[in-house]
């Protein structure tokens, strides 16, 4: 059970603190009005729900936004955790090298499609058990002796 506590605008929390996703939704039909109900209420306002929530005998503070059916649920960091990160001051960049660096990114500007994203070690792995299968096909033979 998620005790929201106060609502604020998305925009108004730094990603640094997002730890861990999770997708929340109604495993119960009397769950599911209560959820929309929240859910429209906050999307209509543009702000998200914070409060506690125990997990693994740890309470830990979340974040949750209606998305779909459900809820996306955030699992927040500590601001002692995240201060490195935060509190350091952007510094004043030439401008030469402002230019090179527009020069760089301007032309690489689009959009995440997730579908394209791959994990690169888990397609090594693949194919080396799929060379291995290949190169020592199972034989029935050999396999029932083992058992025997």
């Amino acid at each position: 059970m998620i005790d929201l506590e106060s609502f604020v605008p998305r925009s108004d929390i730094d990603q640094v603190y997002f730890d861990t996703p999770n997708y929340i939704y109604p495993d119960v039909p009397i769950a599911v009005e209560g959820l929309r109900v929240i859910g429209a209420a906050m999307a209509e306002a543009g702000v998200v729900g914070i409060g506690p929530l125990t997990l693994s005998r740890r309470e830990r503070m979340v974040m949750v936004e209606p998305r779909g059916i459900g809820m996306a649920l955030f699992t927040l960091r500590a601001a002692d955790d995240s201060a490195s990160c935060s509190s350091a001051a952007p510094r004043a960049i030439s401008m030469p090298r402002w230019w090179r660096s527009s020069a760089i990114i301007g032309p690489r500007i689009g959009t995440l499609d997730p579908s394209t994203q791959c994990d690169r070690s888990q397609e090594a792995w693949r194919a080396l058990i799929e060379a291995k299968s290949k190169a020592y096909p199972s034989n029935p033979e050999r396999s029932s002796r083992r058992h025997r």
